[in-house]
């Protein structure tokens, strides 16, 4: 959540050790369902688990795969604001449709972490929310706002260049 969006996470209550049997889960989303009979877990996984399951069809290097190396079927069907996922572009749609301000803000505090080479300060964030502010109507053209961000003086100082 807080490299996409830029929502950070609470750390995980201090719960004893939680290990359920799944041995009876036939795919990562059972496992995931097994996992959440515990409470605490439950309250995280809310927010991560459409994030993760839409993009199970990929594995760790970012190759498409329709099933796991068992040979089982993938299935992807989750739920994030209301709307049903069942794979990346659906999640591309729900992001674009519900937490696109949240997203194009991210992106630009990104960017401009790229641009210093360090963590963008809070006295920043005021200018650079302004910018961003101003490209909406524009529906957030991404050369505009590395020109503007780039362009803006009190936001990156070019020392030693």
């Amino acid at each position: 959540m807080r490299k996409y969006l830029g929502i950070p996470l609470r750390e995980p209550p201090p719960v004893p050790a939680f290990e359920p049997d799944l041995r009876s889960a036939k795919s990562k989303k059972e496992q995931i369902e097994i996992h959440k009979t515990n409470k605490s877990c439950a309250a995280c996984h809310v927010y991560i688990d459409p994030f993760g399951l839409a993009l199970e069809k990929y594995d760790n290097i970012g190759s498409f795969r329709e099933k796991y190396k068992n040979r089982r079927e993938i299935k992807v069907d989750e739920e994030l604001a209301d709307t049903a996922i069942q794979g990346l572009q659906d999640l591309k749609e729900v992001i674009l449709e519900h937490y696109k301000d949240i997203y194009v803000m991210n992106f630009a505090e990104k960017l401009l972490e790229y641009l210093l080479r360090r963590k963008v300060e809070n006295r920043e964030y005021y200018e650079l929310y302004n910018i961003v502010n101003k490209l909406k109507g524009e529906r957030y053209p991404i050369k505009t706002m590395l020109i503007s961000i780039i362009g803006h003086s009190s936001l990156v100082s070019w020392r030693g260049y």
